[in-house]
């Protein structure tokens, strides 16, 4: 736990959950820097004014392609051995592949000032790297040397969580998209009173009920102590709605937890029942309002049909992964495991700190809570794969959740009316 403490507050100094770049975020690479390690896959890619990118193979391209390493929520690159004219009109261009959004441009000049740079965290799944506007003559040079992840992600780079690589931010969603709209029922939950301790994520059911798992709820000092008692404390957890990016301001006056209603542990020992790890929560509903109209927040619609009823279906997640701003885990299949009625397996991307999120299917709807990662035999990779080595390593990792429609007998009593079970 101090180390997971550690990393957060590692990242919170060092700036590394800002997802976009600023001009003076260009400085010059001092290095060394200790929290970092070299993505040992990466082959590093000189850039050559007459031919482009010279690849590994030998041939040329006028544009990189880098993908995320499987399972990381960011990644860094080190750009070294930089010949640039700072009279020249080029411009080096980084844009998210998927969605083409830029994420950064530096201008010859501001190349012309550097040898060596190490970006900010880029948060893409893949990127594409080229050069704008370079005219033949003028000189420019320089190498991809590395790319690097933060060395508390090693557990997570070289045996992910789930197959999907990457995550994508809310800035890179598309306008309009409705997953945006929902994101506004799903909160950042900081267990204990100093705010400083362990993260989760929870999403609203109603009103003034958000649910997350029990895992998360066992972090909460005020629960422990009352767990026997009949009404059941969580005054030192708080819910942070509405951070959205790095920029996302704290308010002072988080909603905080009234009371537990309803719970399911999950089992740790082979042998011990298994409940769903689930836990409802109330919150004073005038305390989650929308701060620009004062209306009620949003919440989630719960799905009651169960996947088993329609075989695997695609899902996506809402998440704030090691207490980060709002991710999203888009194109994700998930399935029914045939040993178990109260779990799904699910091969979204996740990192600690997206327990309790909601897995949600085309919909909308939330048809399941997710909770951890699940050694599984699985089916494996294309072996024409180009990454066929990562795809490996995460073979037999599979996510997994608790279905909605398995615990919904234990939440219906604490819903208000049905609309809150069919409407949001």
């Amino acid at each position: 736990m101090a180390n997971k403490f550690k990393f957060i507050c590692i990242l919170c100094l060092m700036g590394l959950i800002v997802p976009r770049w600023t001009t003076h975020a260009y400085a010059q690479d001092s290095g060394p820097y200790p929290e970092l390690i070299t993505y040992q896959q990466f082959k590093s890619v000189r850039f050559m004014p007459s031919s482009g990118f010279v690849l590994e193979n030998g041939s040329t391209t006028s544009s990189l392609t880098i993908n995320a390493p499987l399972g990381a929520i960011y990644f860094r690159l080190r750009i070294a051995e930089i010949d640039a004219n700072p009279t020249a009109q080029y411009r080096l261009t980084i844009t998210d592949a998927d969605s083409g959004q830029l994420i950064a441009q530096i201008k010859a000049a501001e190349l012309a000032e550097l040898s060596v740079f190490l970006t900010p965290p880029i948060f893409a799944s893949k990127i594409k790297i080229s050069v704008d506007e370079l005219d033949a003559p003028q000189p420019l040079s320089f190498v991809v040397a590395e790319l690097l992840v933060h060395r508390n992600n090693d557990n997570i780079v070289f045996r992910p969580q789930s197959l999907t690589p990457g995550l994508t931010i809310f800035r890179s969603m598309p306008q309009g998209d409705p997953l945006l709209n929902l994101s506004r029922s799903v909160a950042k939950l900081y267990m204990g009173k100093d705010r400083d301790g362990p993260v989760c994520t929870g999403f609203l059911v109603s009103r003034d009920l958000l649910l997350t798992n029990y895992h998360c709820l066992e972090k909460s000092d005020q629960f422990m102590k009352s767990r026997e008692n009949p009404t059941k404390k969580c005054g030192d957890v708080y819910a942070h709605f509405d951070y959205q990016t790095a920029e996302s301001k704290k308010s002072g006056q988080m909603p905080v937890c009234q009371k537990v209603l309803v719970y399911g542990a999950y089992p740790k020992e082979e042998g011990e029942l298994d409940q769903g790890d689930f836990a409802l929560l109330q919150f004073t509903a005038s305390t989650l309002r929308l701060p620009e109209s004062g209306r009620s927040r949003p919440f989630l619609t719960l799905a009651r049909s169960a996947i088993s009823d329609e075989g695997s279906k695609r899902v996506q997640m809402i998440q704030h992964p090691w207490g980060f701003p709002l991710h999203f885990s888009l194109g994700c299949i998930a399935q029914t495991d045939p040993d178990r009625s109260l779990v799904i397996q699910h091969n979204c991307s996740t990192e600690p700190g997206s327990s309790g999120s909601p897995v949600l299917d085309a919909k909308g709807e939330v048809v399941a809570i997710h909770h951890t990662p699940h050694k599984n035999k699985i089916t494996s990779p294309n072996e024409n794969d180009k990454r066929m080595e990562e795809l490996k390593a995460a073979v037999e990792w599979r996510n997994e959740a608790t279905p909605l429609s398995s615990i919904m007998n234990k939440l219906e009593p604490y819903l208000a009316t049905k609309n809150d079970i069919n409407k949001r």
